[in-house]
């Protein structure tokens, strides 16, 4: 029996662990699975998803977030918070360094006790948890068939990964990504070899079977017979999710249309600056703050008359295939894998991150025209099921496994 280490340093929930998620269920059954993470980075809704035997272990890492946990700079005064980040980032070098250190030396113990025949470290961005890196380290000076996965766009190079990582393209035996955008750009920016690197799109796994649109609009508040036109959002609300921009649009298209609510679905670290902007441009009776569904998302997905994504910065989003597989008219920016996923004016609309004036613009013609743009919907489906199916995603991980390790 082949045993496999999957292994991940996290921190928020996201499509990180769900693509870990959906690599792990599709892995062959005859295999050992061994879940690692740090302390709670793998999330009770993550395992959850998993639908097979594993074992989960967790690992003490030391990293600049846990750091910055610990000394609980949140409820510190400004002066302090800007004192301590300042010396933070002056020492980051020598603070990473350490910490490079610890965490390679226990992720050594680690493999040594458990002998996997492959290692898959799952990272959100690159270079992302650096502990992920320190484990390739490990894997390749330990002689274990590594693999990096990588579903976001990668940051710009900094003087600390070029010092520190500067031999990790050399180690890396395969990186898996989830679009094609993100290959083309660790290849171009980082200089990856091609061939290392291979592609396995987002899938998507909705219950599609069992939807109760009434219970999202009950708990919303709406009248499901009495119900206005819905422009919805699903995601973390934060600065890159490009929430700011949607709510200052949204504010102009509700001066000249009526019978309209902005409804956000998700919580994160805007929260509260997303409710001053709303506030300030007097749109509180327009908007709802759903919070984290807790139910089948695809009840508030159904419930939307247009779903709306306008990130700023992404890999390949699962909100943006959750919206296509449920047939949802969507409006979303051009960033990332979503060019994979939708072209402009069949599987919905794009526009370019941050622009206010065109994202309103689009959501006044849409809403105003429902019937007209039902095509998109209907054509985003049909995608979902021909390219980015389950079955589809199972015969991919299969095959990039088998020529791996036999």
């Amino acid at each position: 029996m082949k045993k496999v280490l999957c292994y991940t340093e996290n921190y928020l929930p996201g499509g990180g662990n769900r693509y870990l998620v959906d690599v792990v269920n599709n892995l062959p059954q005859d295999w050992s699975i061994t879940l690692v993470s740090n302390k709670k980075g793998i999330f009770a809704d993550d395992l959850k998803q998993i639908k097979r035997p594993y074992v989960y272990r967790i690992i003490d890492i030391w990293s600049m977030p846990n750091l910055k946990s610990n000394l609980r700079l949140e409820k510190r005064s400004f002066i302090i918070r800007t004192i301590a980040n300042t010396a933070l980032e002056k020492l980051s070098y020598f603070i990473l360094l350490a910490c490079s250190h610890y965490n390679k030396k226990n992720l050594y113990n680690f493999l040594k006790e458990n002998k996997p025949d492959l290692v898959i470290c799952f990272n959100g961005g690159y270079p992302g948890g650096l502990s992920c890196l320190d484990l390739i380290i490990v894997s390749s000076n330990l002689k274990i068939f590594n693999i990096l996965s990588v579903v976001s766009m990668p940051r710009r190079v900094t003087l600390l990964e070029i010092c520190l990582y500067k031999e990790i393209k050399r180690l890396i035996n395969l990186m898996l990504v989830n679009a094609e955008r993100i290959k083309n750009d660790l290849v171009k920016r980082r200089k990856f070899s091609t061939d290392k690197i291979k592609v396995i799109n987002t899938t998507v796994h909705l219950d599609l079977s069992n939807i109760f649109p009434e219970r999202f609009l009950q708990i919303i508040n709406i009248n499901p017979l009495n119900k206005p036109k819905i422009i919805g959002y699903i995601g973390r609300i934060e600065f890159n999710k490009g929430i700011f921009h949607l709510v200052q649009a949204f504010s102009k298209v509700v001066e000249d249309l009526e019978n309209i609510k902005l409804v956000l679905v998700g919580t994160g670290v805007g929260l509260d600056k997303v409710r001053k902007l709303i506030k300030q441009l007097r749109i509180e009776n327009d908007v709802i703050m759903a919070g984290f569904y807790d139910y089948n998302i695809a009840e508030a997905l159904s419930s939307f008359d247009i779903f709306v994504f306008p990130s700023l910065w992404e890999g390949f989003p699962y909100s943006i295939i959750e919206a296509m597989a449920v047939g949802k008219i969507i409006i979303s920016t051009n960033v990332g894998g979503i060019t994979e996923a939708i072209e402009n004016g069949r599987e919905g609309i794009l526009v370019p991150p941050g622009d206010t004036n065109l994202l309103a613009s689009k959501m006044k013609e849409v809403i105003s025209n429902l019937e007209h743009y039902q095509y998109l919907g209907i054509n985003a489906k049909d995608k979902i099921n021909n390219q980015f199916s389950m079955q589809v995603f199972k015969e991919k991980v299969n095959t990039v496994i088998s020529t791996v390790i036999r």
